[in-house]
């Protein structure tokens, strides 16, 4: 038993895409440490963290406090501790699961820096602070471009980078339910238009034929081109309909400045 537990460690330390090899080695569990039960990838759940999200996350606004007292937010946490991410799970459980252990784990980290106005105030919030998924130790970046961008399974879906929150106020909005195999079509979907639609995080200006976005999409360019064929593709099926016809033709692109106040209540 113990060799398989260590051999799935491992495993889930290669599929984090070598970023870990980059960033710092994967920390497994210590001899000793309590190991949790025994998970069957159809037996997850993301209810505690739904139940979470429904209280304490409202437009997202996110109520850190809430959060650390609500006794579900620890169960998922745990459960996230010990579950098992593996590849007998579809695309669409794969894809769930990242998203929502990036955003619980983001939730974590601002509640163990103790509630930052922002989190550029904490030494490697995204890079070296950290969250133990399958008894290893990762960071929001492992999570974000180890997995999210560069997992071989489900790295042609970009709109995920628009459904991670960061705990930042220009960052994609903390959703207030749970995503999972039944839902996340829709929220891909709905919630990629939505943070075009952002007054706050994009503009469009028609008559100036220039259109201001989030930075976040000069970082992404190419993981959007490569689904869409470009980025301008992309954004031209996402942005409200009312400026796709300046989408249609040449336009030029600028960046916003990026607002890292926290995104609490």
């Amino acid at each position: 038993m113990k060799r398989s537990q260590e051999t799935r460690r491992l495993v889930l330390a290669l599929l984090l895409g070598g970023v870990l090899l980059v960033t710092g080695p994967a920390v497994l569990a210590q001899e000793g440490e309590d190991e949790g039960d025994e998970w069957e990838p159809t037996l997850f759940s993301h209810q505690h963290w739904d139940n979470v999200l429904k209280r304490h996350v409202k437009n997202g606004k996110v109520d850190y406090r809430g959060i650390a007292a609500d006794s579900d937010f620890e169960k998922y946490m745990h459960n996230l501790g010990h579950a098992d991410p593996n590849r007998y799970w579809d695309k669409k459980d794969q894809i769930a699961f990242w998203i929502n252990a990036f955003n619980a784990c983001a939730v974590k980290l601002m509640i163990d820096s103790g509630y930052p106005g922002s989190i550029q105030s904490v030494k490697g919030f995204e890079t070296e602070l950290r969250c133990k998924i399958e008894r290893v130790e990762v960071s929001l970046k492992d999570i974000r471009d180890g997995v999210l961008r560069r997992d071989r399974y489900i790295k042609k879906e970009p709109r995920t980078l628009l459904m991670i929150a960061n705990a930042t106020t220009s960052g994609p909005k903390l959703q207030s339910v749970a995503f999972n195999d039944a839902n996340l079509a829709k929220l891909l979907q709905d919630e990629s238009k939505a943070f075009l639609a952002d007054g706050s995080k994009n503009k469009f200006d028609p008559k100036r034929k220039v259109v201001k976005l989030s930075i976040l999409f000069k970082h992404y360019e190419e993981d959007f081109a490569r689904k869409y064929g470009s980025f301008k593709s992309f954004l031209k099926k996402y942005a409200p309909k009312k400026y796709r016809k300046m989408l249609e033709g040449n336009y030029k692109i600028e960046y916003l400045d990026f607002d890292w106040s926290s995104n609490a209540k």
